[in-house]
Formats: structure tokens, sequence, C-alpha cells
């Protein structure tokens, strides 16, 4: 078992995570660029994460942020399912969660 992370209010961390089974899921391209960054900024907005820098290649991210209200974790879980269901749609693999989901986008 993982142990768990220490996370102080405060914080710098550098965050990284690969694409599911490390395929090359984010294309260099607009629509995917544009998906993310605003996945980025909506959910950061949402729990206070101060972004210093971002880089995304085709098989994962590597994000920089401050955490004043210890809450990265949240943070990671909305931007992560907000980039899941958004890729999904670009790539026409539309399913019900996201047809559930678009009534309460604004």
């Amino acid at each position: 078992m993982t142990q768990p992370r220490l996370v102080l209010p405060g914080d710098t961390v550098m965050l990284t995570r690969p694409t599911l089974r490390r395929h090359h899921l984010f294309r260099p391209d607009a629509a995917i660029r544009q998906l993310y960054l605003y996945a980025l900024a909506v959910s950061a907005r949402e729990f206070g994460i101060l972004v210093h820098g971002v880089t995304l290649t085709s098989t994962h991210e590597h994000l920089v942020v401050t955490d004043p209200k210890r809450c990265h974790p949240n943070f990671l879980r909305r931007l992560h399912r907000w980039v899941s269901l958004g890729t999904n749609v670009i790539a026409g693999d539309r399913n019900e969660e996201v047809g559930d989901l678009d009534s309460r986008v604004v």
C-alpha cells in the first residue's frame, strides 16, 4: 500500500501524472491544448491553486503549483476528470456520463 502523502497549506509541489497505459492521448493540436488549459484554469480557480508552470507531453503532464488551502488532491481529481471527459468528446467517444454532464456545464 502506498504511504499517505503529507499535504500542507502553502506547499509548492511538482506533480507528474502519466496517461492511461502511457498511450499518446495528448495530441499536439489546438483542441487538446485548449481543453487542457481550460480545465486547468477552471479547476485551479475552484480550489484556489496557484499554477506556476505546466508541461503537457503526449504521454504525461507536469505541473508546478502552490496549494494554499491543502486541497491539491481534489484539484487533481477535478482536473483529470474534466480532461478525461473532454478528450473522450474530442475523440468522438461520447458516453452517457458526458451527456449527463452537459446540462451542468456553464
